[in-house]
């Protein structure tokens, strides 16, 4: 094994594993709060950035996350009956704005009632 590799790894032997002290640090010092039902957990970790320089990113992700799928799912059964019958052979864009479009019926209906009626 070359010089540089066993530096490096002597080095690693010394440092402690930082995710793991930000982990213990983190369930030590914020027991108390963290089961505050009036506390953002998303406030929380924006605002520790600098001492959970591992965790803060990694909580961000999880907490951004969508809770429901729902919304996926209705668009999702919007290009099924969009592609049923006759239509399955509908071509990839042709899919994207006819879906577009139906998920936004509503909204067009209103600026083209509302441009009728101011001519």
């Amino acid at each position: 094994m070359d010089k540089k590799a066993t530096e490096k790894k002597e080095v690693a032997k010394r440092q402690p594993n930082l995710p793991e002290l930000q982990l213990d640090s983190y369930i030590h010092t914020t027991a108390r709060t963290r089961y505050d039902p009036d506390s953002d957990p998303i406030l929380f970790w924006i605002q520790s950035k600098e001492s959970y320089t591992f965790l803060a990113p990694f909580a961000i992700d999880i907490l951004a996350a969508p809770s429901s799928s729902a919304p996926v799912e209705r668009t999702f059964s919007t290009a099924g009956i969009a592609t049923s019958g006759r239509r399955n052979r509908l071509a990839k864009d042709n899919l994207e704005k006819e879906v577009l479009l139906k998920k936004n019926e509503e909204y067009y209906m209103k600026i083209y009632s509302s441009d009728k009626t101011s001519v």
